[in-house]
């Protein structure tokens, strides 16, 4: 099944010569760019950047999440051998790539036919290059991506190959003119000048053909008409070569009867010049960008600019600088292969770092590359002194430089210029001073800190003359940031790192790439170890070596305490007077292993992996030994640092086992934890209890005291929930409950099940991370372990039930959850009641039918005075605002809004808080608020600070939100549902396709969903669409799906009002010519939006009697039906105001033929 990608016109792909439906326009453009680079990666904010170009909206990494996701299963083939089924597109970061291995690409094809006539056209194999270019012209289906041509970077890219192609085009007038077809010749020519009327090569290759036509009239008159119209046109006059084309012809030269060259005999080679007798074969050549560079956006467009610098007919240098490992030679090569274009000849001369390396060794490299012998080229002349004969070598480097450069552009790249040999520095000062005008482009790289003491003033003459140069420019090469980090770590290792993960990475590596690269290549549970790979230690190691060992012991002390030097604690740890302290952490200071801290506030160590080295020194039970000493100290006297001593204290008692006790070390990190959870630090608390659990488990009879070891792990759960972690806390959970089932008690079970239960706050559980089903799949597995005990039961089945609440089947989440609270009122246990009727609250929350058993429900729970009461008022209080809300008191929603978030604020519960921040923006959309857009904005953000599922919530919110004003948005398919199909159909309303949405409407209503928080607001959606669109057919069905819910106010979750659902059934019911029911319904949803204040639904209403009147026979009020499409305008609401305007023009026209009147 072979796939074929079409990028000349219009973007294609087919697989057996079938045409593969490509999906939305943002998928398009995303399959798009992964073409463009045929195989290479493209990073994901490149994608973000290519598919939303101007204000990428908040939920596009999500979007392209889902677009990448269909074009995986679009383009996915059979594997070699038949076994499955593998997709090109595969994930590599820092993005994704696409792979076309053999399948058919028409643009490679071209691009491949062009390089092969313009091989031929070099070798003067004019048969060869014609074959070559009608197989290109073949090829051409049109522009690049013309189906695309609006888009910034596509035009870019179009400009581009049209260039290629006009050079391809150039070649063949070229080929048809050497074989003698001067009329095809002529044919090509005047289409490029046709198409491109103010470009003198182009004039040029017209006036050749002419003139070796015998033309020699036309080929005046040709050259003659460029000039008028340049001149007038812009202003301009031909270039110099287009002028002495035009003076050739009027003098009748003969090489003009012998155009182009080879035409009737081989093309004789031109002469190098006297130093270099050998061709440029060993020379590099620009090669293209690999795929395992990440970063240094700002350096690379400063080295480009030097590069075009070079290329301009003067010489341009730079000095990359740096530590060691921090990037200096990979970002030359990488911006070598970025900016140098095809053709420029690049050359390498590395210094060695031995002492005694041979005299001119980085240039031996450079004159062998272009071609001529070091051993003549380098040698002083016989007879000449020594400064006459040294000034005559750099005359000969200079000219063989030049002779390069007169050929193609040269880049000469001197890497490790620090210990290069005083000869060849010379030779760098000398050319600084003279090679000013000549197309060469000289990087040099440089470590910081390394000189040699032989060469040191050699060295800083020669970078003393490349700074006096005038186009010379000094970049220093600093770190990587995380994101860069986690792209190196990915392409080395293939892994995904988290972002704290990269955070702590690049801190613990100064964001030094070769560090992350040897880091990269432990096992990810030892990266963040105590080894030391061994190509960063060999460079750290000589940095320590040289210490004294009474500086390197008091080193080690400091190592053990921090990265920062507090020298008060050093010095009690170290059992020395402060003065002394003092004067041997200046002889580390000397050595440059410690340094101020960045602000001036303190001593440090200048690199954390130095840290790590010392710290490598110290056997195991040493380090544990000064751990220990340390946290004694801590214990007595206060510390100087900004740390809290508490936490300093618990973190040495962690790092000092086995040797302290583990009681104090758990009570230690208990008290961090209880300290930070002060703080509102719920991430740190969490951190603090997972270490108490820790040295808990290290105990030899950890396991004698559940109830202790529950506490510890119960508390972590807690404070990852605060802290709005969600995926941790499941993964969390379910690692535990596994450990539970091998070694623990049914009490375990139930503690964390009624964690868990109050993990997403006023949301189901499974809402807490985007992959819930491996715990949901453990918790099942339990059911037999916690028989025996009924308030772990309770709690286990309460979990289920909301696992369960997107089962198609109804009947098993309501079946668990009434067993629930039968199992917890059977026991007696108040703890394990509130846990159920909680359960059932959150397995429906924001379901109409079940919205006044919530409430009761909730009610019931606030009155039990159970443990977890203060957590679960402010649940009710975000829960209510839906449950109020669907029940048609929005004024008592937004009570529950302001109260809870009172609550929440006080007890700095993160997760409720972003839930209540959807809660502000769906009642402002309800109201019609100015402010809505700016309250959208503000809940994304909340709701990004958690780890809450993501996937198409961001789109849903911008979809309600456009419901009036006009803009909707492609929604993934998410949730378990198939709404996407009901946003496909409004966006195909939206364009006026009535055919498209129709048959969208039927696709969704033939797919059977389970009833949840989105079901009743989106079936809304879709009835005021089909009443829209006049589709009578899906009228009946729709009403009966929404009557039982009549009187409610559709809410879709907290994220937006729908509006009252006796709205929708006003206008179906009138649809139906059921116009009785029409005006009950419609009077029933003018009172909901009069109670509640309803802003935009008010002129939703007045639409729908206009409707009615108009099924009616009654003539409608058009002044004020015009004045309702003006206010709508004004306001933003388009939607509103285009319904009114259509409805205007209905007005006075006869009813439809065959209507159905009832009433």
């Amino acid at each position: 099944m072979a796939l074929a990608y079409g990028l000349l016109g219009p973007l294609t792909v087919s697989r057996d010569g079938r045409p593969l439906d490509l999906g939305a326009p943002k998928q398009r453009l995303v399959l798009a760019l992964l073409l463009l680079e045929r195989g290479r990666v493209v990073s994901t904010d490149r994608l973000v950047a290519g598919a939303w170009p101007r204000d990428a909206p908040p939920s596009a990494v999500p979007s392209l999440q889902a677009y990448l996701s269909n074009l995986r299963r679009l383009l996915r083939e059979p594997d070699v051998d038949g076994s499955g089924r593998a997709t090109p597109l595969v994930r590599q970061a820092p993005g994704y790539r696409l792979d076309v291995g053999l399948a058919s690409f028409d643009l490679e094809d071209y691009l491949a036919a062009v390089r092969t006539q313009a091989e031929a056209v070099q070798r003067q194999d004019w048969t060869a290059a014609l074959a070559a270019g009608e197989v290109a012209r073949g090829l051409w289906r049109g522009p690049l991506l013309a189906d695309l041509a609006d888009e910034d970077w596509v035009q870019a890219a179009s400009a581009a190959l049209e260039e290629r192609r006009t050079r391809s085009r150039t070649d063949a007038v070229l080929a048809h003119a050497a074989t003698g077809d001067l009329g095809a010749a002529l044919d090509v020519a005047r289409t490029l000048v046709d198409e491109h009327p103010w470009r003198d090569d182009v004039a040029a290759l017209l006036v050749r053909v002419l003139a070796r036509s015998g033309r020699t009239t036309e080929a005046l008159d040709a050259y003659r008409a460029y000039a008028d119209g340049l001149a007038d046109e812009l202003g301009l006059d031909p270039g110099q070569e287009l002028r002495a084309l035009q003076q050739s012809v009027l003098r009748g030269d003969a090489s003009l009867g012998a155009w182009p060259e080879g035409s009737s005999g081989p093309r004789s080679s031109p002469t190098p010049p006297a130093a270099a007798t050998v061709p440029l074969a060993h020379a590099t050549r620009s090669a293209p960008t690999t795929d395992d560079f990440v970063g240094r956006a700002g350096p690379l467009a400063a080295l480009a600019d030097v590069l075009g610098r070079g290329r301009s007919g003067r010489t341009a240098w730079a000095v990359l600088s740096g530590p060691p490992g921090i990037g200096k030679t990979r970002l030359a090569q990488e911006a070598v292969s970025r900016a140098v274009r095809p053709g420029a000849t690049v050359v390498w001369g590395r210094c060695l770092e031995e002492e005694g390396a041979p005299a001119w060794w980085p240039w031996r490299a450079v004159v062998r590359a272009l071609g001529a012998d070091p051993g003549v080229l380098l040698a002083p002349p016989a007879g000449a002194d020594a400064d006459a004969g040294r000034f005559l070598v750099y005359e000969r480097l200079e000219e063989l430089l030049r002779g390069a450069a007169a050929r193609s552009p040269l880049v000469v790249v001197l890497d490790d210029l620090q210990w290069a040999d005083a000869t060849s520095l010379a030779a760098v000062a000398s050319l600084a001073a003279t090679l000013r005008d000549a197309d060469v482009t000289v990087l040099v790289t440089l470590r910081d800190g390394e000189r040699r003491p032989a060469t040191e003033d050699a060295l800083r003459r020669a970078l003393s003359a490349v700074g006096r140069t005038a186009d010379a420019r000094e970049l220093a090469v600093g770190p990587l940031d995380a994101g860069d980090v986690a792209a190196v770590v990915g392409t080395v290792s293939g892994e995904v790192l988290s972002g704290p993960d990269a955070a702590a990475l690049t801190e613990r590596t100064g964001g030094n790439p070769l560090f992350v690269r040897e880091y990269a290549r432990l096992p990810p549970q030892e990266r963040l170890g105590a080894a030391l790979p061994g190509a960063v230690r060999a460079v750290l190691g000589r940095r320590l070596q040289v210490l004294e060992p009474a500086v390197l012991d008091v080193v080690r002390s400091a190592a053990v305490i921090g990265e920062r030097v507090d020298l008060p604690l050093l010095a009690l740890v170290a059992r020395l007077d402060a003065e002394r302290a003092a004067d041997l952490l200046d002889g580390a200071a000397d050595e440059g292993i410690i340094g101020p801290t960045p602000g001036g506030t303190g001593y440090g160590f200048t690199h954390a992996l130095l840290r790590d080295e010392v710290l490598a020194g110290l056997s195991p039970i040493r380090r544990q030994r000064v751990h220990l000493r340390v946290a004694e100290v801590l214990a007595d006297a206060p510390s100087s640092s900004t740390e809290e001593p508490l936490a300093r204290r618990a973190h040495h008692l962690v790092a000092a086992l086995p040797l302290g006790e583990v009681t104090t070390t758990v009570e230690a990190c208990r008290a961090a934890a209880r300290q930070a959870e002060e703080q509102w630090s719920y991430e740190t608390a969490a951190q603090w209890w997972e270490a108490a659990l820790g040295a808990w488990d290290s105990a030899p009879h950890a396991h004698d005291d559940p109830d202790g070891r529950d506490a510890l792990l119960v508390a972590q759960v807690q404070a990852l929930a605060r802290s709005g972690r969600g995926q941790t806390l499941l993964d969390l959970v379910e690692s535990s409950l596994a450990d539970v089932q091998a070694t623990g008690t049914t009490t375990t079970v139930g503690r964390l099940c009624s964690a868990l239960l109050r993990s997403a706050g006023a949301w189901p559980w499974t809402s807490g991370g985007d992959d819930p089903l491996p715990l949901l799949a453990r918790l099942s597995s339990l059911q037999r372990f916690v028989e025996p005990d009924p308030v772990a039961r309770a709690r286990l089945l309460a979990a289920m039930g909301v696992g369960h609440g997107y089962n198609p089947d109804p009947r098993v989440a309501d079946g668990l959850t009434r067993e629930a609270v039968a199992v917890a009122e059977e026991a007696g246990d108040v703890d394990a009641l509130a846990d159920a009727l909680l359960g059932r609250v959150l397995t429906y929350v924001g379901v109409a039918a079940h919205a006044e058993e919530c409430e009761a429900l909730l009610v019931r729970l606030d009155g039990l005075g159970h443990a977890q009461r203060d957590v679960d008022v402010v649940l009710r209080h975000t829960v209510s605002t839906m449950s109020r809300t669907l029940l048609g008191d929005v004024a008592g929603g937004e009570r529950q809004l302001a109260l809870g978030a009172v609550e929440a604020d006080r007890l700095r519960l993160r997760l409720l808080r972003a839930q209540l921040r959807w809660a502000e923006f769906g009642f402002a959309t309800w109201h019609g608020a100015g402010d809505a857009q700016e309250l959208l904005n503000r809940a994304i953000e909340a709701h990004r600070r958690t780890e809450l599922y993501e996937l198409g919530i961001f789109e849903l919110a911008t979809n309600l939100l456009g419901l009036d004003t006009g803009h909707v948005v492609e929604w993934p398919q998410a949730f378990q549902v198939r709404e996407d199909l009901t946003w496909a159909a409004v966006r195909a309303g939206f364009a006026g396709d009535r055919d498209a949405a129709d048959a969208l409407v039927t696709e969704r209503l033939a797919v059977e969903v389970p009833t949840v928080w989105l079901t009743l607001g989106h079936l809304t959606v879709l009835a005021n669409l089909v009443a829209d669109l006049g589709l009578t057919h899906h009228a009946a069905t729709l009403v009966e799906q929404l009557v039982p819910d009549r009187e409610r106010l559709a809410m879709v979750g907290q994220v937006a009002s729908c509006g009252p659902v006796a709205l929708p059934l006003a206008r179906l019911r009138t649809l139906l010519g059921d116009l009785d029911g029409a005006r009950a319904d419609l009077a029933l949803a003018v009172d909901l939006v009069a109670r509640n204040d309803g802003g935009p639904a008010t002129m939703r209403c007045a639409l729908a009697q206009v409707e009615l009147d108009l099924a009616a026979g009654r003539e409608p009020d058009r002044a004020g039906l015009a004045g309702l499409a003006a206010r709508a305008q004004r306001l933003g609401l388009h939607r509103v105001a285009h319904r009114a305007r259509e409805l205007v023009a209905r007005a006075g026209q006869p009813p439809a033929a065959g209507a159905r009147v009832r009433g």
